[in-house]
Formats: structure tokens, sequence, C-alpha cells
């Protein structure tokens, strides 16, 4: 198994760098540093580059499909002593650099062609004032898909060199700022500026409309109920954002502080997929419910009984998700085998219990503000369109 990691060091040294390195190259080749004084490509110099680029990206295919596809590495729950050789790593790296190539050296590929394509054919062209537009443009894009890819390039080898708990620190502080945003954008929801310039708009544009059918002091009025029940599940919502909030932050802490790459050998891939992945389904929950919000109050109908019912079960999914979640921080990341944290168990156990209970009671408000909606029925909605 030990052949496999030269490859792994050769992608990560040699040949990622030389593909940003030819990037580079084929940036001066085609003149695209000063397009004043080099309006033309240098062909026979950008054709040698792109044979060579060529060449490079085959020899990463088919390291990166011998490091990634056939290293005989074990299962996922039992590489924790492999370090950067274990399963996760592979896999991952396999897919960004299928994405660097499929994504953005193909397509900065195609933009040179058309440079070409554009620069011969204005060659005794009397008036080439098109062609060197689209030319221009072409220059224009290929500058975007190599800042692009260098980007890429970087990113993918930075990434190569960090610790498994980097990672996964890394996704928690991605799902930390996706809970400030729920709460911005919540908090926005249930400003009451913000509801009367909406509320005025909409009534601004549709009073017209409805006239013919409802009277408008009965129409302002059921408009003010809805949005009022809407506003009190939306605040009674926050708190849930607030503490899942909370959460992330309290897992961030008790985790290595100091994350180093020796400590990859006592956590498995299969921990570091779980643990990345542990917080998606309550940003996904958080995010469903608030553009359900959002997407009601917007409208400015009654809420039938299909949107009570969807605002109930993204409630109680947010829940169960919850309860899954904190079962995995509090109770799988105390467990790990070799892996020195912060705090002892038993501070886990004793806020998470905590934590339940907050949470349980903020859901049950939440679930009865939901129940109290006064719901219309379809065909009802369908007259005041």
């Amino acid at each position: 198994m030990n052949h496999n990691r030269p490859v792994g060091e050769k992608l990560q040294s040699e040949l990622l760098p030389s593909i940003r390195n030819q990037i580079t190259a084929l940036l001066t080749s085609l003149d695209l540093h000063d397009l004043e004084k080099h309006p033309s490509p240098d062909l026979d110099a950008t054709l040698e580059i792109l044979s060579n680029f060529d060449r490079t990206l085959e020899t990463i295919v088919a390291s990166t499909v011998s490091f990634a596809l056939r290293s005989p590495l074990p299962d996922e729950q039992h590489d924790h002593r492999l370090k950067n050789l274990k399963s996760f790593r592979s896999s991952q790296l396999r897919l960004k650099i299928k994405s660097l190539i499929h994504s953005q050296i193909y397509s900065l590929f195609e933009c040179c062609e058309e440079l070409l394509t554009w620069c011969g054919m204005s060659i005794g062209v009397n008036d080439a004032s098109v062609t060197r537009q689209e030319a221009s443009n072409s220059r224009q894009q290929i500058h975007r898909l190599i800042a692009h890819a260098r980007d890429s390039i970087d990113n993918a080898i930075e990434w190569s060199r960090r610790s498994g708990w980097s990672i996964i620190r890394e996704d928690w502080l991605w799902v930390a700022r996706s809970f400030n945003e729920a709460l911005e954008d919540l908090t926005e929801l249930t400003n009451p500026a913000t509801l009367s310039t909406l509320d005025l708009a909409s009534l601004t544009n549709n009073v017209e409309e409805e006239s013919d059918f409802v009277n408008i002091t009965d129409l302002q009025t059921r408009r003010n109920a809805t949005r009022e029940k809407l506003v009190q599940v939306a605040k009674s919502t926050i708190p849930l954002v607030k503490l899942a909030r909370i959460l992330v932050n309290k897992a961030l802490k008790i985790i290595p502080q100091k994350p180093i790459f020796e400590l990859d050998t006592e956590i498995s891939s299969d921990t570091i997929e779980q643990l990345r992945k542990a917080f998606s389904p309550i940003t996904v929950n958080l995010s469903t419910l608030a553009c359900h919000f959002q997407d009601i109050h917007r409208r400015h109908e009654g809420i039938t009984i299909a949107a009570r019912d969807y605002l109930r079960a993204s409630v109680v999914g947010l829940s169960e998700a919850m309860y899954s979640l904190t079962d995995l921080a509090f109770h799988h990341l105390p467990s790990l085998h070799g892996v020195k944290l912060d705090s002892p168990e038993s501070d886990f156990n004793t806020w998470s219990l905590t934590f339940k209970q907050l949470w349980d009671n903020t859901v049950a408000r939440s679930l009865h503000l939901i129940s109290s909606f006064e719901v219309e029925p379809e065909e009802i909605l369908q007259q005041d369109l």
C-alpha cells in the first residue's frame, strides 16, 4: 500500500503545480498580458503549450485513477491510521481534480480555440472590427477561466495538506455562517417596516384587479390577520435558529482546538464524513422553512391546509434532524477512540440535556402556533387572483 504514497505526493507537489505553471505560460503565449502591444497570439508557442498541457492532464488523470480507484484501501470504517491515504481523502481529491478538468480546463481549451479562430478570421479582412471584438470577448473570458483555474488548483493543494479535523471545522464554520444568514432573513421578515412596505406594494399592485371581487377593507383585514399569524410563527422559529447556532459553536469548541495531521490517525473516513455532514439536515430544513415563510408572505394570501401542513412538517423535520445531530455531537464525538477533546464527557451530557429541553419547548410553541392557523380552501384563494 505504501506505493500509493508517492502518487499522492506527486499529485500534490508536482502535477497540480505544473498545471498552474502551464496556465501562466498559456496566458503569455496568447499575449493576454498586454493586448494593446500584442493583439495577436503566438500560434506556435500556444500549440506547443497546449500539447504539453494535454500530456500533463493525461498523467494527472492516470495518477488520480491509480490513487483513488485502484488503491487497495481498507474499508472506510477502518482506515484510521492511513493519514493521506484514507478513502475519504483519495475520493475527495479525485472529485476536485475531475471538477477542475471538466468544468474549467476544458472550458479554457474551448475558449482558446475560439480566440485562435477569431484571430485567424481577422487576417486579410478589410474591416475586422467584428472579429476583433469577438476575439476581445474571448480574451476576457480566458482571463476569468484562468483566474478560476488557478484558485481551484491552489485550493486543491491546500486542502490536501490539511488535517481531517481542519476540514470538519471548515464545514462547521460554514454552517455557523448559514445560521447567521437564516437569522437575518427571519428577522427582516418580522421587521414592521419591511412588512408595511411589502403590504402597501401588494395592495397598490392588486387593488384594481380585486376591487370587483372583494371589498378592499375585508381584503386588508384578512391579509393583516394572515401576516400577524405568520410573523408569530416566524418569530417562534428565530429561537430555533439561535439554538442551532449555539449547538454548532459548542461543537466547534469540543473538537481539538489545534488539529494536527497526527490526529487523523484516530478518525476514519466514515467518521469524517458523518461529522462533516452532521448539520446538513438542519441547514436544509431552516433554509426551506425561511423560504416558505417569505413565499407565503410575498403572495399575501390566506394560508391553505397544504401550506399549514407543509410548515408543520418542516418544523417536525427540523426537530428530528436536531435530535439526530445532538446524538452525534454529544455521544459520538466523546467516544472517539484515542482523540483527546477539550472537555470531559460529563460536560457534554449535561449540556445536551439542557439543550434538548430548550429545543423541545421552542418546537412545541412553533407547532402550537402553526396548528392555530385558520386555513382557507384553495378555491377561495383562486377567486382572489
